[in-house]
């Protein structure tokens, strides 16, 4: 299986902010920083359940970086049974400092700090998602990847960190990782002091159908209008464009074998309006091409709306699907997935389902009983809990209703898309949101 694929839209796009280092522009600390304790290392190779621990080369100013595997349960119902070695990494910067556990819900990001992580001047835990990367069981059984097995994963290796970092502990996420920090809460609420949530949807269905509106009401009237047109210009044009998708797969030496070109094509015409307003701006949505301009000209549109991907032919193919299957897997059995706007005449494939024509081998039906739980959780039992959304971001659309007791907090950054941060909102917000992270950690700080 590939290894830390760059992207599959609207689901691995999530996986762009991996990429790119998880979901902060995690530049590195400056300034002085306690000195690190020279038995680190031995430290936390002598934490039981770590199988193996090394050094990291050229970490973010003020930290030392240290990577390893954790010992974990296949099934934590049956602590005896197979076990497999899970990814994980700390960045030591105190031991009587905070730390925040940071998720990205896949593998492990680009070696970097995390905003609340700045903010706190804090340590930070890192834990690849169970299945994914390097952390996958053998032989690979899928019925043990769910949202409790991985919650029991951060719980465990928290736990055997917490002797070693006896500071306030937080978590954060964003989208997928998101959802990680505020599933794993529900499960182990008393393991962290507060949780930071960026951008983090909760699906009820494997078509949620809150998303299509959401995405036409993006913008003004005349760019939604024009971007309609555009994709009814592309369908019109269809044999001329789909020449183009055929020339990038060979240009690029990809593999287009699960799908026909057509399948290929049609999800990723679907899926650019949510993909411009999840990663762009109004700007790009306002050169969208006439409908009269050329076939070259429709295709280039569709290119640069998934330019962060490398493309739409290497956003969708085989290998980007082979190395996201765990995450498909997930959504079409727990996570839930988002509906696509399908009202377009022409489409040559109607009614294909990308996710249920890739999972239809392992999963099972899916269950909305998890997310409507988790909901749940958060409106009756949830503290100390912050969320964050851009405004133009599709993901909003699903966002977590959030209640303003116990000590939670929703922001949302004005016109702010997937990359929406605490920097972003207004500086009042802001200040509000930062004094609320530090308060949580303030017995340590």
């Amino acid at each position: 299986m590939l290894r830390r694929p760059w992207i599959v839209p609207r689901t691995a796009l999530l996986a762009l902010l991996l990429a790119l280092g998880c979901h902060t522009s995690r530049p590195a600390l400056a300034g002085p920083v306690a000195q690190a304790e020279p038995d680190t290392l031995a430290a936390l190779r002598a934490v039981p359940g770590v199988a193996a621990l090394e050094e990291v080369p050229d970490p973010p100013a003020g930290y030392r970086a240290f990577q390893g595997t954790f010992r974990q349960p296949v099934d934590h119902n049956q602590p005896a049974g197979p076990h497999f070695l899970q990814a994980f990494r700390v960045l030591h910067r105190d031991r009587k400092a905070p730390v925040v556990l940071a998720l990205t819900g896949y593998d492990l990001a680009p070696l970097g700090v995390e905003e609340p992580t700045q903010l706190l001047e804090a340590n930070q835990v890192e834990v690849e998602y169970r299945f994914f990367g390097d952390s996958m069981p053998q032989p690979t059984d899928w019925t043990r990847l769910d949202l409790r097995q991985a919650s029991h994963d951060f719980h465990a290796l928290v736990q055997a960190l917490k002797p070693l970092y006896r500071g306030a502990w937080l978590s954060t996420g964003a989208s997928k990782g998101g959802g990680a920090v505020v599933d794993y809460r529900q499960f182990f609420p008393g393991d962290v002091a507060g949780t930071v949530a960026y951008v983090t949807p909760i699906d009820f269905s494997t078509a949620d159908p809150r998303y299509p509106p959401f995405v036409a009401s993006r913008g003004s009237a005349e760019v939604a209008a024009s971007l309609t047109a555009w994709q009814r210009a592309v369908l019109a044009q269809w044999p001329a464009v789909r020449t183009f998708m055929a020339a990038e797969v060979q240009a690029k030496g990809l593999t287009h074998a699960c799908f026909s070109t057509d399948q290929y094509l049609q999800t990723a015409l679907l899926e650019a309006p949510f993909t411009l307003w999840q990663h762009h701006t109004e700007a790009l949505a306002k050169e969208a091409p006439a409908p009269e301009a050329s076939a070259e000209a429709h295709y280039g549109f569709l290119a640069r709306i998934f330019e962060p991907a490398g493309g739409p032919a290497q956003a969708f193919c085989d290998e980007q699907f082979e190395a996201f299957y765990p995450y498909f897997h997930q959504a079409a059995t727990q996570l839930g997935y988002t509906a696509q706007n399908e009202d377009l005449p022409g489409l040559p494939c109607p009614g294909f389902s990308l996710l249920a024509s890739l999972t239809a081998a392992t999963a099972k039906a899916h269950d909305p009983a998890p997310m409507r739980a988790l909901q749940a959780w958060v409106d009756q039992r949830a503290e100390r809990m912050l969320f964050l959304y851009g405004e133009n971001d599709p993901f909003t659309a699903a966002a977590f209703r959030v209640p303003s007791a116990r000590d939670n907090h929703l922001f949302l950054v004005p016109g702010g898309n997937h990359f929406a941060k605490l920097a972003d909102l207004p500086e009042a917000q802001r200040a509000r949101a930062h004094a609320r992270i530090r308060a949580w950690a303030a017995p340590q700080l």
